[in-house]
């Protein structure tokens, strides 16, 4: 469902940069300004493209490269132009993308932060009330199995009984 629904904003955000690249380009052919700007960068990228398929192709020596008419001149400065824009929308996209990705990611890894957080809270006060039931344990096994009053009194009785019986004998 997530991938359809992606290529369709891409290809819209596509359809929008045209729009906006052609409108950018009909800007460019009317203003002398921008006119001159264009012939000048695309003067430029033909001089770089040219020098660099020269050397590629194996011809060091690339001193002087044939300028463009200022007609071809335009239109390639005024592609560039479409393309730089294109490009632009498409970054723009993909940051907006990329930054609405990483707030959701540090959402999820703060819940899971704070579930953890919550968790461990949860274990230390299990751990004190485990200590707490093996202390009242300890204390009913300690009254159980004879701390009592009769049971202590009985055992000093019987304690005091075998006493006088040895001595008892002893004396005869």
């Amino acid at each position: 469902m997530v991938f359809p629904l992606a290529k369709l904003l891409a290809l819209g955000a596509k359809q929008a940069s045209r729009h906006v690249a052609n409108f950018v380009k009909g800007r460019a052919k009317n203003n002398e300004r921008f006119k001159s700007w264009l012939v000048k960068s695309a003067g430029w990228y033909h001089t770089v493209v040219t020098k660099s398929r020269r050397r590629f192709q194996g011809i060091e020596n690339v001193k002087e490269v044939k300028p463009l008419s200022e007609q071809l001149a335009i239109d390639l400065g005024v592609e560039l132009l479409g393309d730089t824009v294109t490009i632009l929308c498409a970054v723009f996209i993909f940051v907006f993308i990329e930054a609405r990705s990483s707030k959701h990611k540090e959402e999820e890894e703060k819940l899971k932060y704070e579930e953890m957080k919550s968790l461990k809270q949860l274990v230390v006060f299990q751990s004190i009330e485990l200590e707490n039931q093996a202390a009242k344990l300890r204390e009913f096994e300690r009254i159980f199995n004879g701390s009592t009053m009769y049971s202590q009194t009985s055992d000093r009785v019987m304690a005091e009984f075998s006493d006088n019986d040895g001595e008892s004998d002893n004396t005869r």
